[in-house]
Protein backbone atom coordinates (compact mmCIF):
# COMPACT_ATOMS: atom_id res chain seq x y z
CA UNK A 1 0.00 0.00 0.00
CA UNK A 2 1.47 3.46 -1.08
CA UNK A 3 2.05 6.31 1.90
CA UNK A 4 -0.55 8.52 0.10
CA UNK A 5 -3.14 5.97 0.66
CA UNK A 6 -1.88 5.02 4.73
CA UNK A 7 -1.79 9.07 5.27
CA UNK A 8 -5.22 9.83 3.47
CA UNK A 9 -7.17 10.84 6.63
CA UNK A 10 -3.89 12.94 8.06
CA UNK A 11 -3.46 15.15 5.00
CA UNK A 12 -6.79 16.01 4.93
CA UNK A 13 -7.54 20.14 5.84
CA UNK A 14 -8.52 20.47 9.75
CA UNK A 15 -11.82 22.23 10.39
CA UNK A 16 -11.74 24.85 13.32
CA UNK A 17 -15.26 25.58 13.21
CA UNK A 18 -17.91 22.94 14.20
CA UNK A 19 -20.79 24.73 11.90
CA UNK A 20 -18.57 23.98 9.10
CA UNK A 21 -19.11 20.16 9.06
CA UNK A 22 -22.58 20.88 7.50
CA UNK A 23 -20.99 22.15 4.35
CA UNK A 24 -20.19 18.76 2.50
CA UNK A 25 -17.72 20.51 0.19
CA UNK A 26 -15.49 19.95 3.28
CA UNK A 27 -15.50 16.22 2.87
CA UNK A 28 -13.65 13.68 0.98
CA UNK A 29 -14.63 10.02 0.21
CA UNK A 30 -13.25 7.34 2.01
CA UNK A 31 -10.76 5.65 -0.85
CA UNK A 32 -12.41 2.31 -2.01
CA UNK A 33 -9.60 -0.02 -0.57
CA UNK A 34 -10.08 1.80 2.76
CA UNK A 35 -11.97 -0.89 5.45
CA UNK A 36 -14.91 0.72 7.60
CA UNK A 37 -15.45 -0.96 10.86
CA UNK A 38 -19.05 -0.98 13.05
CA UNK A 39 -19.61 -2.28 16.36
CA UNK A 40 -23.27 -2.57 18.51
CA UNK A 41 -24.16 -3.86 21.41
CA UNK A 42 -26.88 -6.07 21.42
CA UNK A 43 -29.65 -5.53 23.87
CA UNK A 44 -28.02 -2.76 25.27
CA UNK A 45 -31.70 -1.24 26.09
CA UNK A 46 -32.39 -4.04 28.51
CA UNK A 47 -28.61 -3.53 29.62
CA UNK A 48 -29.08 0.17 30.78
CA UNK A 49 -32.36 -0.62 32.22
CA UNK A 50 -30.43 -2.45 34.80
CA UNK A 51 -28.38 0.12 35.72
CA UNK A 52 -25.08 -1.35 33.24
CA UNK A 53 -24.86 2.12 31.02
CA UNK A 54 -21.01 2.30 32.49
CA UNK A 55 -20.05 -0.89 30.89
CA UNK A 56 -22.01 -0.97 27.78
CA UNK A 57 -19.95 2.57 27.21
CA UNK A 58 -17.21 0.96 27.81
CA UNK A 59 -17.95 -1.88 26.25
CA UNK A 60 -18.40 0.23 23.54
CA UNK A 61 -15.47 1.47 23.21
CA UNK A 62 -12.88 -1.56 22.98
CA UNK A 63 -12.62 -1.84 19.52
CA UNK A 64 -11.78 1.69 19.47
CA UNK A 65 -8.40 0.78 21.69
CA UNK A 66 -7.79 -2.48 20.46
CA UNK A 67 -7.27 -1.26 16.72
CA UNK A 68 -5.56 1.78 17.26
CA UNK A 69 -3.13 0.04 20.10
CA UNK A 70 -2.28 -2.56 16.73
CA UNK A 71 -1.45 0.00 14.22
CA UNK A 72 0.19 3.39 16.35
CA UNK A 73 1.64 4.42 13.45
CA UNK A 74 -1.64 5.01 11.84
CA UNK A 75 -3.88 7.96 12.35
CA UNK A 76 -7.27 6.10 12.76
CA UNK A 77 -10.51 8.11 12.10
CA UNK A 78 -13.05 6.51 14.91
CA UNK A 79 -16.65 7.92 16.36
CA UNK A 80 -18.18 6.70 19.82
CA UNK A 81 -21.59 6.28 19.57
CA UNK A 82 -22.46 5.21 23.29
CA UNK A 83 -23.30 1.65 22.30
CA UNK A 84 -20.66 0.98 19.58
CA UNK A 85 -18.57 2.80 17.22
CA UNK A 86 -17.88 3.72 13.12
CA UNK A 87 -13.92 3.24 12.92
CA UNK A 88 -12.03 3.48 9.29
CA UNK A 89 -8.66 2.44 8.65
CA UNK A 90 -6.64 1.57 5.39
CA UNK A 91 -6.63 -2.20 4.68
CA UNK A 92 -4.05 -3.37 6.66
CA UNK A 93 -5.55 -6.89 6.38
CA UNK A 94 -9.08 -7.56 6.88
CA UNK A 95 -8.47 -11.15 8.45
CA UNK A 96 -6.49 -9.36 11.03
CA UNK A 97 -8.91 -6.68 11.96
CA UNK A 98 -11.74 -9.71 12.30
CA UNK A 99 -9.46 -11.50 14.38
CA UNK A 100 -9.15 -8.17 16.95
CA UNK A 101 -12.87 -7.32 16.72
CA UNK A 102 -13.23 -10.92 17.96
CA UNK A 103 -10.98 -10.59 20.75
CA UNK A 104 -13.15 -7.42 21.84
CA UNK A 105 -16.22 -9.62 21.48
CA UNK A 106 -14.88 -11.97 23.88
CA UNK A 107 -13.83 -9.55 25.93
CA UNK A 108 -16.91 -7.84 26.31
CA UNK A 109 -18.91 -11.31 26.98
CA UNK A 110 -16.49 -12.46 29.74
CA UNK A 111 -16.15 -9.15 31.06
CA UNK A 112 -19.77 -7.79 31.05
CA UNK A 113 -21.57 -10.10 30.02
CA UNK A 114 -23.29 -8.04 26.79
CA UNK A 115 -23.09 -9.28 22.92
CA UNK A 116 -20.82 -7.48 20.58
CA UNK A 117 -21.87 -7.52 17.23
CA UNK A 118 -18.74 -6.65 15.01
CA UNK A 119 -18.27 -6.25 11.19
CA UNK A 120 -15.11 -4.85 8.64
CA UNK A 121 -16.17 -4.22 5.21
CA UNK A 122 -14.32 -2.70 2.56
CA UNK A 123 -15.16 0.76 1.26
CA UNK A 124 -15.83 -0.47 -2.29
CA UNK A 125 -18.40 -3.19 -0.66
CA UNK A 126 -20.23 -0.47 0.58
CA UNK A 127 -20.73 1.51 -2.37
CA UNK A 128 -21.69 -1.26 -4.42
CA UNK A 129 -24.57 -2.20 -1.94
CA UNK A 130 -25.43 1.24 -2.07
CA UNK A 131 -23.72 3.02 0.58
CA UNK A 132 -21.12 5.65 0.57
CA UNK A 133 -18.88 7.33 3.10
CA UNK A 134 -17.06 11.14 3.43
CA UNK A 135 -15.08 11.99 5.87
CA UNK A 136 -13.30 15.30 7.31
CA UNK A 137 -11.16 16.44 10.08
CA UNK A 138 -12.58 18.54 13.40
CA UNK A 139 -10.03 20.22 15.30
CA UNK A 140 -11.41 19.26 18.84
CA UNK A 141 -8.15 21.03 20.60
CA UNK A 142 -4.99 21.85 19.65
CA UNK A 143 -3.92 17.99 20.88
CA UNK A 144 -6.73 15.98 18.98
CA UNK A 145 -8.71 16.16 15.81
CA UNK A 146 -12.10 14.86 15.52
CA UNK A 147 -13.44 12.74 12.16
CA UNK A 148 -16.63 13.70 11.61
CA UNK A 149 -18.14 11.10 8.61
CA UNK A 150 -21.18 11.78 6.54
CA UNK A 151 -23.00 9.52 4.04
CA UNK A 152 -25.56 6.20 4.10
CA UNK A 153 -22.39 3.66 4.13
CA UNK A 154 -22.73 3.91 7.99
CA UNK A 155 -25.83 2.92 8.48
CA UNK A 156 -25.40 0.33 6.04
CA UNK A 157 -22.21 -0.58 7.98
CA UNK A 158 -24.55 -1.01 11.39
CA UNK A 159 -27.21 -2.72 9.57
CA UNK A 160 -24.85 -5.65 8.07
CA UNK A 161 -23.35 -6.40 11.61
CA UNK A 162 -26.53 -7.44 12.98
CA UNK A 163 -27.18 -10.46 9.98
CA UNK A 164 -26.93 -14.03 12.18
CA UNK A 165 -24.69 -14.88 8.92
CA UNK A 166 -21.58 -12.06 9.52
CA UNK A 167 -18.90 -14.60 9.09
CA UNK A 168 -17.09 -13.78 12.99
CA UNK A 169 -16.79 -17.25 13.87
CA UNK A 170 -14.62 -18.50 10.65
CA UNK A 171 -11.33 -16.01 12.17
CA UNK A 172 -8.82 -16.70 14.46
CA UNK A 173 -9.04 -14.47 17.32
CA UNK A 174 -6.27 -11.93 17.81
CA UNK A 175 -5.18 -10.80 21.32
CA UNK A 176 -5.24 -7.06 21.28
CA UNK A 177 -4.66 -4.41 24.00
CA UNK A 178 -6.90 -2.27 25.27
CA UNK A 179 -4.10 0.13 27.16
CA UNK A 180 -5.83 3.53 27.63
CA UNK A 181 -8.68 3.13 27.64
CA UNK A 182 -9.83 4.22 31.29
CA UNK A 183 -12.94 5.08 33.66
CA UNK A 184 -11.72 6.55 36.58
CA UNK A 185 -13.80 9.68 37.23
CA UNK A 186 -17.05 10.62 38.91
CA UNK A 187 -20.12 11.22 36.87
CA UNK A 188 -20.55 14.83 36.18
CA UNK A 189 -24.05 16.65 37.42
CA UNK A 190 -25.59 19.35 35.30
CA UNK A 191 -24.38 22.73 36.30
CA UNK A 192 -28.28 23.50 35.56
CA UNK A 193 -31.81 21.16 35.51
CA UNK A 194 -30.34 18.21 33.34
CA UNK A 195 -28.19 16.73 30.60
CA UNK A 196 -29.47 15.62 27.43
CA UNK A 197 -28.18 13.07 24.75
CA UNK A 198 -29.76 14.28 21.94
CA UNK A 199 -29.57 12.56 18.24
CA UNK A 200 -30.86 14.46 15.27
CA UNK A 201 -31.03 12.91 11.62
CA UNK A 202 -32.00 14.59 8.47
CA UNK A 203 -33.98 12.20 6.18
CA UNK A 204 -34.31 14.77 3.34
CA UNK A 205 -33.71 13.23 -0.36
CA UNK A 206 -30.89 15.59 -1.24
CA UNK A 207 -27.45 16.10 0.61
CA UNK A 208 -27.70 19.81 -0.58
CA UNK A 209 -31.43 19.87 2.22
CA UNK A 210 -29.45 17.64 4.34
CA UNK A 211 -27.01 20.02 4.93
CA UNK A 212 -29.47 23.25 5.26
CA UNK A 213 -31.76 21.29 7.50
CA UNK A 214 -28.79 20.32 9.76
CA UNK A 215 -27.23 23.76 9.77
CA UNK A 216 -30.54 24.62 10.86
CA UNK A 217 -30.60 22.42 13.89
CA UNK A 218 -27.07 23.59 14.46
CA UNK A 219 -28.47 26.97 14.76
CA UNK A 220 -31.23 26.83 16.85
CA UNK A 221 -29.39 24.49 19.58
CA UNK A 222 -27.27 27.91 19.95
CA UNK A 223 -30.27 30.01 19.54
CA UNK A 224 -31.42 27.68 22.77
CA UNK A 225 -29.11 26.87 24.64
CA UNK A 226 -26.13 29.51 24.38
CA UNK A 227 -22.58 28.59 23.27
CA UNK A 228 -20.99 25.21 23.17
CA UNK A 229 -18.75 27.05 26.18
CA UNK A 230 -22.74 27.25 28.07
CA UNK A 231 -23.92 24.41 27.36
CA UNK A 232 -20.40 21.84 27.65
CA UNK A 233 -21.48 18.75 29.88
CA UNK A 234 -18.02 18.46 31.49
CA UNK A 235 -16.79 21.19 34.07
CA UNK A 236 -13.52 21.89 35.49
CA UNK A 237 -14.93 22.44 38.83
CA UNK A 238 -16.95 19.45 38.89
CA UNK A 239 -14.40 16.99 37.78
CA UNK A 240 -14.04 14.50 40.44
CA UNK A 241 -11.65 10.94 40.39
CA UNK A 242 -13.74 8.72 41.88
CA UNK A 243 -12.58 7.04 45.40
CA UNK A 244 -14.97 4.43 44.85
CA UNK A 245 -14.08 0.98 44.02
CA UNK A 246 -17.36 -0.05 42.49
CA UNK A 247 -17.47 3.37 39.95
CA UNK A 248 -13.27 1.63 38.99
CA UNK A 249 -14.60 -2.12 38.32
CA UNK A 250 -15.94 -1.65 34.36
CA UNK A 251 -11.92 -0.45 33.61
CA UNK A 252 -10.33 -3.44 36.07
CA UNK A 253 -13.04 -5.90 34.18
CA UNK A 254 -11.66 -5.14 30.56
CA UNK A 255 -8.40 -4.29 31.55
CA UNK A 256 -7.26 -7.44 32.96
CA UNK A 257 -8.66 -9.51 30.00
CA UNK A 258 -8.32 -12.57 30.07
CA UNK A 259 -8.50 -12.35 33.49
CA UNK A 260 -7.34 -14.60 36.45
CA UNK A 261 -7.80 -13.35 40.26
CA UNK A 262 -4.23 -12.59 40.60
CA UNK A 263 -4.38 -10.54 37.45
CA UNK A 264 -7.71 -8.93 38.57
CA UNK A 265 -5.87 -8.03 42.35
CA UNK A 266 -2.90 -6.47 40.41
CA UNK A 267 -4.74 -4.60 38.34
CA UNK A 268 -7.35 -3.08 41.63
CA UNK A 269 -3.98 -1.96 43.35
CA UNK A 270 -2.33 -0.30 40.39
CA UNK A 271 -5.73 1.72 39.83
CA UNK A 272 -5.84 2.60 43.84
CA UNK A 273 -2.26 3.88 42.75
CA UNK A 274 -2.65 5.37 40.48
CA UNK A 275 -5.68 7.46 41.65
CA UNK A 276 -4.11 8.91 44.83
CA UNK A 277 -0.83 9.64 41.85
CA UNK A 278 -3.50 11.56 40.20
CA UNK A 279 -5.22 13.30 43.08
CA UNK A 280 -1.98 14.46 44.31
CA UNK A 281 0.00 15.28 40.95
CA UNK A 282 -3.21 17.50 39.63
CA UNK A 283 -4.18 19.65 43.28
CA UNK A 284 -0.22 20.51 43.37
CA UNK A 285 0.05 21.31 39.20
CA UNK A 286 3.19 18.61 39.62
CA UNK A 287 5.42 18.92 36.56
CA UNK A 288 6.77 15.33 35.79
CA UNK A 289 9.58 14.63 33.12
CA UNK A 290 6.83 14.22 30.74
CA UNK A 291 3.63 15.65 31.92
CA UNK A 292 2.22 19.22 33.16
CA UNK A 293 -0.35 17.46 35.56
CA UNK A 294 -1.85 20.78 36.17
CA UNK A 295 -2.83 21.17 32.94
CA UNK A 296 -4.68 17.63 32.53
CA UNK A 297 -8.06 18.60 33.80
CA UNK A 298 -8.19 22.08 31.36
CA UNK A 299 -6.93 19.45 28.72
CA UNK A 300 -9.97 17.04 29.58
CA UNK A 301 -12.19 19.67 28.99
CA UNK A 302 -10.51 21.02 25.94
CA UNK A 303 -11.14 17.33 24.45
CA UNK A 304 -14.20 15.96 25.27
CA UNK A 305 -16.39 14.78 22.27
CA UNK A 306 -19.81 16.43 23.74
CA UNK A 307 -20.46 17.65 19.45
CA UNK A 308 -20.08 15.51 17.05
CA UNK A 309 -21.10 13.85 14.04
CA UNK A 310 -21.56 10.42 12.37
CA UNK A 311 -24.06 10.31 9.13
CA UNK A 312 -26.28 12.71 11.91
CA UNK A 313 -25.90 15.16 14.97
CA UNK A 314 -24.92 13.83 18.08
CA UNK A 315 -24.55 16.31 21.03
CA UNK A 316 -24.32 16.13 24.81
CA UNK A 317 -25.25 19.28 26.53
CA UNK A 318 -26.43 20.32 29.81
CA UNK A 319 -28.73 22.68 30.49
CA UNK A 320 -32.35 23.07 31.82
CA UNK A 321 -35.77 21.38 31.20
CA UNK A 322 -37.52 24.45 29.23
CA UNK A 323 -34.67 24.73 27.01
CA UNK A 324 -34.69 20.98 26.49
CA UNK A 325 -38.94 21.00 25.49
CA UNK A 326 -38.18 23.69 23.10
CA UNK A 327 -35.47 22.46 21.26
CA UNK A 328 -37.98 18.91 21.01
CA UNK A 329 -40.82 21.43 19.57
CA UNK A 330 -38.61 22.77 17.01
CA UNK A 331 -37.22 18.96 16.22
CA UNK A 332 -40.86 17.47 16.30
CA UNK A 333 -42.14 20.26 13.98
CA UNK A 334 -39.39 19.02 11.47
CA UNK A 335 -40.31 15.63 11.81
CA UNK A 336 -44.13 16.56 10.77
CA UNK A 337 -42.83 17.63 7.86
CA UNK A 338 -40.80 14.32 7.00
CA UNK A 339 -37.78 15.88 6.92
CA UNK A 340 -35.97 15.44 10.18
CA UNK A 341 -36.25 11.77 13.05
CA UNK A 342 -34.47 12.25 16.29
CA UNK A 343 -34.11 11.26 19.92
CA UNK A 344 -33.22 12.50 23.30
CA UNK A 345 -32.63 11.30 26.92
CA UNK A 346 -32.20 13.49 29.93
CA UNK A 347 -30.02 12.36 32.29
CA UNK A 348 -29.00 13.84 35.93
CA UNK A 349 -25.50 13.97 35.19
CA UNK A 350 -22.76 13.00 31.88
CA UNK A 351 -20.25 10.47 32.75
CA UNK A 352 -17.20 9.65 30.84
CA UNK A 353 -15.17 6.79 28.65
CA UNK A 354 -11.55 7.88 28.34
CA UNK A 355 -9.02 6.66 25.70
CA UNK A 356 -5.68 7.97 26.66
CA UNK A 357 -2.65 7.62 24.11
CA UNK A 358 -0.66 10.48 26.56
CA UNK A 359 -1.21 12.20 29.30
CA UNK A 360 0.44 15.54 28.14
CA UNK A 361 -2.91 16.45 25.58
CA UNK A 362 -3.01 13.65 23.52
CA UNK A 363 -6.33 11.88 25.10
CA UNK A 364 -9.75 11.76 24.44
CA UNK A 365 -13.12 11.57 26.33
CA UNK A 366 -16.33 9.88 25.08
CA UNK A 367 -19.19 11.83 26.81
CA UNK A 368 -22.59 10.27 27.43
CA UNK A 369 -24.94 11.08 29.21
CA UNK A 370 -26.06 8.69 32.51
CA UNK A 371 -28.79 6.02 32.34
CA UNK A 372 -28.50 5.48 28.91
CA UNK A 373 -27.98 8.61 26.74
CA UNK A 374 -26.91 7.88 23.33
CA UNK A 375 -28.09 4.47 23.40
CA UNK A 376 -31.43 5.53 24.96
CA UNK A 377 -31.76 8.64 22.33
CA UNK A 378 -31.57 6.21 19.54
CA UNK A 379 -34.24 3.80 20.50
CA UNK A 380 -36.57 7.07 20.20
CA UNK A 381 -35.33 7.87 16.43
CA UNK A 382 -35.43 4.29 15.48
CA UNK A 383 -39.33 4.68 16.45
CA UNK A 384 -40.14 7.79 14.81
CA UNK A 385 -37.88 6.21 11.71
CA UNK A 386 -39.90 3.09 11.62
CA UNK A 387 -43.44 5.53 11.54
CA UNK A 388 -41.82 8.01 9.25
CA UNK A 389 -41.01 4.75 6.98
CA UNK A 390 -44.58 3.36 7.58
CA UNK A 391 -46.24 6.52 6.68
CA UNK A 392 -44.40 7.02 3.30
CA UNK A 393 -45.32 3.43 2.31
CA UNK A 394 -48.46 4.41 2.95
CA UNK A 395 -48.49 7.64 1.14
CA UNK A 396 -47.07 6.18 -1.61
CA UNK A 397 -49.76 3.26 -2.18
CA UNK A 398 -52.86 5.80 -2.32
CA UNK A 399 -50.94 7.87 -5.06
Amino acid sequence: MDNQNLTFYSRLPVIENFSEIVQIDRYSPLPDDWLVVATDIRGSTIAIDKGDYKSVNMAGATAIAAICNAFPSLDIPYVFGGDGITLALPDVGKKRIMGLLKFCREAVKSSFGLELAVGCYRMKELRTAGGDISVCRFKLSEHVTQPIFWGSGVDLAEEMIKDPSNPIDQFETVPGSFEGLECRWNEVPSDKDEIVSIIIKSVADSQQERSRLYKACLRQIDQIYGTPQQYAPIRKDKMRLTASPLNLRTELSIRSHPATFIKKIRYFLKLVCMQIAGWFLMKNSIETEQTRWGEYKTDFVKNADFRKFNDGLKLVVSGTTVQRQKLRSYLADQYRDGTVVFGTHSSPASMTTCFVKSYQGNHIHFIDGTDGGYAAASVELKQRLKALQKKRKSYKRTV
